[in-house]
């Protein structure tokens, strides 16, 4: 008669030897299951949480090191924008629907560095380089027409000086057959001081500071055709005018420090400002001028013209800019009232086009 002799203990290990039990699996995968619930919370903050927090941050990380790399090399550099095929000024159609048709897959989302001149250049013999290739936003996020066409304004601050670009990558030729090839794109220049400034003056001239925004929504590329290449046409872009609820990314940069921050406008919530003017150079007549011209463009009230009536301004000060005297008791009058965000930004960029040395403040109505 045959008799089991092994212990207790080691009929256990027997046992334990062929695995886990169910319960026992459950349990574990019920802990793991729990710690993810409450790790996933900070995981989300790690990983840069929502797609308008991450647009914001690259960008404005793109924009600051733009300026460093200015800094640096003590040359100007340009961060480009890619916007609509039809936007693009010069010579672009065989350029673009040959060596450069890549590029308009970028339209609306791409934007990219470049610098004319690297450290070690001759005057007469730039490089002409692209410092980045060209970076898309994240998904879901693109640049209005209103934002291009403020940077579209701040190049054409260089006016007859504003930069050509003979390619849009590095390696491209640089001619149309034996006519150098001329395109013009919006960009942003920082200076050797690594401030926002203009081409064509030996000072590099500041232009004060630049506001412009990402919007929530879609940009469709044009369409791929049978041999690879994209049609020679314009992306489709939603219009920041339908959109409703839209997340919506402001950045300021500031003139003199170059310096790249963020302004969020919140989707649902449509504060209105107020603003008001605390210096100026040009006459403060032709500013209010300019001033109604773009809110009746824009179809927006007219301006409060008492801040630009006579007697409220007065001397000059050491900087060349007008004196507020104002009225005798005190209170400085507005200048717009009731104005949305995204418009009163459009705004400011407009007076510092029409006088760079405008100074604005504004609080929410």
């Amino acid at each position: 008669m045959n008799s089991n002799t092994s212990k207790p203990g080691e009929r256990y290990a027997s046992r334990r030897a062929g695995g886990f039990t169910l319960i026992e699996l459950l349990a574990v995968v019920g802990i793991m299951l729990l710690m993810l619930k409450l790790t996933l919370p900070a995981l989300k903050g790690l990983m840069g949480g929502t797609a308008d927090s991450m647009a914001r941050s690259q960008l404005i990380g793109d924009l600051n090191s733009a300026r460093t790399m200015a800094l640096r090399n003590g040359m100007p550099v340009y961060v480009v924008f890619m916007p609509l095929m039809s936007e693009v000024g010069g010579a672009k159609a065989a350029y673009l629907n040959g060596e450069g048709n890549s590029v308009l897959g970028e339209q609306s989302i791409g934007y990219a560095i470049y610098a004319e001149f690297l450290p070690g250049d001759q005057p007469s013999s730039p490089s002409k380089r692209w410092v980045t290739d060209w970076k898309r936003l994240p998904g879901g996020f693109y640049f209005a027409k209103e934002d291009l066409m403020n940077i579209w304004h701040s190049a054409d601050a260089s006016g007859g000086n504003r930069l050509a670009f003979n390619t849009l990558k590095n390696g491209h030729r640089r001619k149309d057959g034996i006519v150098t090839r001329k395109i013009y794109l919006p960009y942003i220049m920082y200076n050797s001081r690594g401030e926002l400034s203009a081409r064509g003056n030996p000072g590099e001239v500041r232009v004060g500071d630049f506001y412009l925004s990402v919007t929530e929504g879609g940009v469709l590329p044009p369409e791929r055709l049978p041999n690879g290449t994209l049609h020679l046409g314009d992306a489709e872009r939603n219009d920041p005018s339908v959109a409703t609820n839209k997340t919506r990314v402001w950045l300021h940069i500031n003139g003199i420090t170059g310096r790249a921050g963020m302004l969020k406008e919140e989707p649902g919530k449509s504060p209105t400002y107020s603003l008001w003017v605390h210096s100026l150079k040009k006459n403060p007549g032709l500013v209010a001028n300019e001033m109604d011209k773009w809110l009746s463009a824009n179809n927006l009230p007219l301006s409060n013209r008492a801040w630009a009536a006579a007697g409220m301004w007065g001397n000059r000060n050491d900087r060349g800019n007008l004196i507020y005297i104002g009225r005798a008791n005190g209170i400085r009058p507005y200048a717009v009232r009731g104005i949305p965000r995204a418009k009163l930004m459009g705004l400011i960029a407009h007076l510092r086009r029409v006088d760079p040395a405008i100074e604005v403040r504004y609080q929410s109505s």
